[in-house]
C-alpha cells in the first residue's frame, strides 16, 4: 500500500545539500594536512534493556583508496563491495582533469592488497551518488546536473551499462545524499522530500522512495512521513521488517523507522544520539551494524561504526577517526569525515568513509577515500 501524502504546510524542513558542502570539489593540494587517525573502543552500554552481550572491535587493517598515482585528486562516496569469487571492490566519486565528475572502481584481494584493476565506470554532469550490489550487478544512483533527474543505472561485471532510467524528481524534492539500497529482491531509491519554509538544521522532514525490480523496472513511488527524518540514510530487511536508518535531523540523532512487507508503519526508535549520516547498515548473526558521522565534535565530525542487537540495545562502538572539535569558534578550515558505508563478512567489519579539509571560505582540502577493518569480537 502507499503511504500518505504529507501535510507540507506542517512541516519546515531543509536543504540538506545547502547544509553540506559540495562532494563534487577538487584540489590539488598535497595530503598531509589530516592529523592521524586513533581507534578507540567505547565503553559497552545498551539503550533500553539489560544484556549480557557486548562486542568490541580491534582494528586490523587501513588503506587509503585514493588519492594514488592515477586518481590524484582524491574523491568522496568511498563504497566496498565483496565479490561473489572473494576479494573486494571499491567504488569513488572523484574530479580528473576530463570535463564533468568521474565516478571509479579498483579492484582488491581479500587482504585488501590491490591487483592492479581500476578504472574509471561513469563520467557525467553529475554530484553525490548512491550504490548498490547484487553479487551479478553494480547498481548506481546519481543526480544528474543538467536535466535535474535522477539517473538509476545497471552495470554487469565488467562495468558494462546494462539499463538506465531517469527518476524525474518533483519541486520539493531534492536528490543529493541519495540512498539506494538493495533489499528484499529489490531496489529501493530514496530522496528528501523539501517542503516550503526556512531551512534549518534542526528540523526534519519527509522521504520520497522509489521502488523497482533488479531489472529497473517501476513498481511503486511512495513518501515516508511517520516521524521527521532526512536523507543520507540507509536501509535494510531482515524477518519480514524493513529498517529504514536516519537522522531525526541535520544535527539530530540516529533513528530506526521500521515497516512490513506492505510498508505499514511499525514504530521508530532513537538508537544513538547527536549522529547523522548513517549511510552503512548491515546485519549478521543476530547483531546490527550501523555506520555514522558523530557531529558531538562540530564543526569536525567523525566516522562511527556501533552494533546493535536485534531489540537495537547498544552492545558496542568504536570510533573509525578522531578529530577533535577546533580551537576557535569560528575556525576558518576543520577536518570532517564523512558519507560512511559498512559490509560485514566472516567476523570482520569493512567500514568505508571518505575524510577531507573543510575550507569556510574555497573548495575542501585533501579529499581521501579510506577502508579501515575491524575483527567483531562478541562476548558472550
Amino acid at each position: 500500500m502507499f503511504k500518505r501524502t504529507v501535510d507540507f504546510g506542517m512541516i519546515l524542513a531543509l536543504s540538506l545539500f545547502a547544509l553540506m558542502p559540495a562532494a563534487c570539489e577538487r584540489d590539488d593540494t598535497d595530503n598531509d594536512r589530516f592529523p592521524a587517525t586513533t581507534t578507540t573502543i567505547a565503553e559497552t552500554t545498551t539503550s533500553t534493556t539489560t544484556t549480557t552481550v557486548s562486542v568490541t572491535f580491534e582494528k586490523v587493517k587501513d588503506i587509503t583508496v585514493i588519492p594514488d598515482d592515477t586518481f590524484e585528486n582524491g574523491g568522496y562516496f568511498s563504497r566496498i563491495f565483496q565479490k561473489n569469487e572473494g576479494g573486494f571492490f571499491v567504488t569513488f566519486q572523484t574530479d580528473q582533469p576530463d570535463p564533468g565528475t568521474d565516478f571509479g572502481y579498483k579492484d582488491y584481494t581479500e587482504d585488501l592488497a590491490e591487483t592492479g584493476s581500476s578504472g574509471i565506470f561513469r563520467n557525467a554532469q553529475s554530484c553525490d551518488y548512491a550504490a548498490a550490489f547484487s553479487g551479478d550487478f553494480y547498481y548506481f544512483c546519481s543526480i544528474d546536473m543538467e536535466t535535474g533527474f535522477m539517473d538509476l543505472v545497471k552495470y554487469d561485471r565488467d562495468w558494462r551499462e546494462v539499463k538506465q532510467v531517469a527518476v524525474e524528481l518533483e519541486d520539493n524534492e531534492v536528490g543529493y545524499d541519495q540512498m539506494l539500497a538493495l533489499v528484499n529482491n529489490r531496489l529501493i531509491l530514496s530522496s528528501f522530500v523539501e517542503p516550503d519554509g526556512v531551512p534549518d538544521a534542526n528540523l526534519g522532514g519527509a522521504t520520497y522512495h522509489y521502488l523497482y525490480g533488479t531489472d529497473l523496472e517501476f513498481e511503486q513511488k511512495m513518501i515516508l512521513d511517520d516521524t521527521m527524518h532526512i536523507n543520507g540514510a540507509s536501509m535494510t530487511f531482515v524477518d519480514d521488517v524493513y529498517y529504514y536508518v536516519s537522522s531525526t535531523s541535520y544535527f539530530g540523532d540516529i533513528i530506526i523507522m521500521k515497516y512490513d512487507t506492505s510498508w505499514n508503519y511499525l514504530g521508530s526508535q532513537t538508537i544513538m544520539p547527536e549522529g547523522q549520516w548513517p549511510q552503512g547498515v548491515a546485519y549478521e548473526d543476530g547483531l546490527f551494524y550501523v555506520a555514522y558521522l558523530d557531529h558531538t565534535t562540530r564543526p569536525s565530525q567523525n566516522a562511527v561504526l556501533a552494533v546493535f542487537d536485534t531489540d537495537w540495545n547498544l552492545l558496542g562502538n568504536v570510533k573509525i577517526t578522531d578529530f577533535l572539535p577546533p580551537d576557535t569558534p569560528d575556525p576558518e578550515e576543520y577536518p570532517q569525515a564523512g558519507r560512511p558505508w559498512v559490509i560485514v563478512k566472516d567476523g570482520k567489519a569493512y567500514v568505508a568513509y571518505d575524510q577531507r579539509v573543510v575550507v569556510e571560505e574555497g573548495p575542501s582540502l585533501n579529499p581521501e577515500c579510506h577502508v579501515t577493518v575491524f575483527d567483531i569480537v562478541v562476548n558472550r
